[in-house]
């Protein structure tokens, strides 16, 4: 089955945020992973539609603004107060930070036998707050049950970082 790609004007069955044409290019451009190159077409869909589930699942309750329509496949595009380094994002579009999120996740998907969201046991007593800081833009981040297993990626928490409540944006007047 053909990968749905969002683009922003709101596609039936969306199912990445991410092609796997631009994900070939962002792979050479900037990451050079031979799972990626050496995957085939299907396992390179499944590799996005999970890089995808994986940032609307993890955060879905972050995410600045509001989604467009109630009925729209994925979390974005989205409106309302959504800023990109001070600049507004349309909502009819999908912003960088998430397109290269969902390609880093992808390539790292395809190069793991398992899935980027994993069952965890039940959370620990444990509380753990950290930092997390992409340029000028810094956030608390407080993880309950400190003990589980889900997978992090920090490349993908400081591209998604400006995109997420909390994190402070100034907006350009």
């Amino acid at each position: 089955m053909a990968l749905i790609v969002e683009d922003g004007s709101i596609i039936s069955g969306a199912e990445s945020y991410a092609s796997v044409a631009n994900t070939d290019a962002y792979n050479t451009s900037f990451v050079g992973d031979a799972s990626w190159i050496d995957a085939s077409e299907p396992e390179k869909e499944r590799a996005l539609r999970q890089a995808t589930q994986y940032l609307d699942t993890i955060y879905f309750q972050q995410w600045r603004g509001e989604r467009v329509q109630a009925t729209q496949s994925l979390q974005w595009p989205r409106i309302g107060a959504v800023y990109n380094d001070g600049v507004a994002i349309p909502a009819n579009s999908i912003p960088v930070p998430l397109l290269r999120a969902t390609m880093e996740l992808a390539i790292k998907a395809a190069g793991q036998e398992e899935p980027l969201i994993v069952d965890v046991d039940a959370p620990s007593a444990n509380i753990r707050r950290e930092k997390v800081k992409a340029g000028p833009v810094e956030q608390d981040i407080e993880y309950v049950g400190g003990n589980t297993s889900q997978k992090r990626f920090t490349i993908v928490e400081n591209l998604v970082l400006p995109l997420i409540h909390g994190a402070n944006m100034v907006e350009r007047s």
